[in-house]
């Protein structure tokens, strides 16, 4: 009996020991993984939303009619076409400024979150603003969070170039919003509710608490404080700005280290001695061998999808059907992470208003050519379109008109190209480009003929132009790369944009050629403008 009873608890204290250095140690450390990942994730998705607002501030600063309204300091064109309450609250921003290159305001306003003016001190300069104890963050080099009228905000700027992205500087777009609950709930959908906002005065007053500091690449640690998990954002003089706070990941195992039906367990079996060692070993050192490999092969691998079958009843085995559960819970939300980085990576890629690409992907779309087209042994076409007198159609029928009129050329440009080989980007403003792949001279003008002809059709009425036409119409400029020549996109783009210059100096609606895209064998007609 003495033996028994010494077996006994000689089996439970290897069981406890068991569980409490093993199993349970190795579960946390997949559990604070977890919550490491998620504090990833969320800063992130921070950067994810600086990006989306760092893109918004680049199309509008990279356009010629911004850079002539900014050389001479135009205030009522900006007024008139940006300084709009709708369009801010449509956007998510609080105020549009345009300076000039001495760091003077031209115009601008800003709106609280009742819509009322406010009039912000520390955006009077640039100098006034950016001279203050800013922190810049890794999403973008033009982002900075700061404080505006005591509450935290995070200002986005650029400088103002002509659509080449070339050339002097002639002063600087920026816009601004307040980090507040709205800009959590901004952020990509399945983690938004999820992520709470916490001001200085709602932040935790100790340092300990705090997670993980945004613009760091480590988690400090994963230790709740009052059930959850900070990020916060601080200055460069480690002086909170506001906090990021998330729930940390239910823990889908049991962390108790004794089980009243294992120790009836032990004690029936360990009353027939002759069947201990096999009960024991069939029991128990089997599956928590099993339990062992399958974490250890997924920690390794970083791959949840591989189970152990566990068809026993007791508490190894149930242990075992749990850790196969939460394994297809990793497993899943992975999944779902990857499918959220994919929408991510396609949002980046596409332009909002349009759906078409926009020239993130171009340049992307270029690299990943195939070599016969890269090594000019395929001919390829660039075609540049431009809607005609498009400013003075915002300035008759308003913005809203004009969005409708760039979706609408968006779907003609579309539905008359190869949808398997071709693209179409909004290359910016009003312009759209087109890569046609194996395309000669020929084939590229047709395209142009058809593009100009379909948007005719459409009949969209345009009365602000010069002429006597009274209807929105295109010009186009079509180049060609020439036959075994490398490809060289900026060359190619920069043909195609004096070709585009070409048939706007040619009396619009119409198409002209590069004088470098094709050769003099070309018939004389294809050549010629409509």
């Amino acid at each position: 009996m003495l033996g028994i009873i010494l077996a006994c608890l000689a089996i439970l204290t290897a069981q406890t020991l068991i569980r409490y250095y093993w199993i349970l140690p190795t579960f946390e450390a997949m559990a604070e993984d977890g919550d490491k990942q998620d504090l990833e994730r969320v800063a992130s998705q921070v950067n994810q939303e600086l990006e989306s607002l760092h893109k918004l501030v680049y199309d509008s600063a990279v356009w010629d009619a911004m850079y002539d309204a900014a050389s001479n300091n135009d205030a009522e064109w900006f007024s008139t076409n940006f300084v709009i309450y709708e369009s801010y609250r449509r956007i998510g921003v609080n105020g549009w400024y345009l300076y000039n290159t001495d760091g003077n305001i031209i115009s601008g306003r800003s709106y609280n979150e009742n819509g009322d003016v406010i009039v912000p001190e520390e955006l009077d300069t640039l100098t006034k603003l950016l001279g203050r104890d800013l922190v810049t963050f890794p999403a973008s080099e033009n982002s900075v969070f700061t404080q505006i009228d005591d509450k935290p905000a995070v200002v986005v700027y650029h400088d103002v170039l002509q659509s080449e992205n070339e050339g002097q500087s002639a002063g600087t777009l920026l816009i601004w919003r307040y980090i507040n609950q709205s800009f959590v709930d901004a952020l990509t959908l399945g983690i938004s509710n999820d992520i709470a906002f916490h001001t200085i005065l709602q932040m935790p007053t100790s340092a300990d608490a705090v997670a993980m500091r945004y613009g760091q690449p480590t988690v400090t640690h994963t230790q709740p404080f009052f059930g959850r998990l900070y990020m916060s954002v601080n200055s460069k003089q480690n002086v909170p700005l506001f906090a990021l706070s998330i729930e940390p990941r239910q823990r889908q195992y049991s962390d108790s280290l004794f089980d009243p039906s294992l120790l009836v367990g032990l004690v029936i079996t360990l009353s027939v001695i002759a069947l201990f060692y096999i009960w024991i070993n069939h029991q128990l050192i089997r599956p928590i061998s099993h339990i062992h490999d399958s974490v250890s092969y997924a920690m390794r691998n970083r791959d949840f999808s591989c189970q152990e079958v566990y068809t026993g009843r007791n508490e190894a085995f149930r242990l075992g059907r749990k850790l196969n559960e939460m394994f297809a819970l990793i497993d899943h939300q992975r999944t779902e992470v990857l499918m959220h980085n994919k929408q991510l990576e396609k949002m980046s890629n596409t332009d909002p208003l349009t759906g078409l690409s926009n020239r993130r992907h171009l340049d992307k779309y270029f690299d990943n050519l195939p070599l016969p087209l890269r090594s000019g042994k395929l001919p390829m076409a660039v075609l540049i379109a431009d809607v005609d007198f498009f400013k003075r159609y915002n300035d008759v029928y308003g913005h809203a008109e004009g969005d409708k009129v760039l979706v609408n050329v968006a779907t003609v440009l579309r539905n008359n190209t190869r949808a398997n080989s071709d693209l179409v980007v909004r290359y910016g403003g009003e312009e759209f480009l087109i890569v046609l792949q194996e395309a000669s001279i020929l084939a590229a003008s047709k395209v142009a003929e058809t593009l100009l002809g379909e948007i005719r059709r459409l009949a969209i009425p345009h009365k602000g132009r010069d002429d006597s036409k009274q209807i929105l119409t295109l010009s186009i400029g079509v180049a060609c790369q020439r036959s075994g020549e490398p490809l060289h996109p900026d060359f190619l783009l920069k043909r195609a944009d004096d070709a585009l210059y070409k048939a706007k100096s040619s009396g619009r609606d119409c198409y002209m050629l590069s004088d470098l895209s094709y050769s003099a064998n070309i018939p004389e007609s294809v050549s010629a403008t409509e």
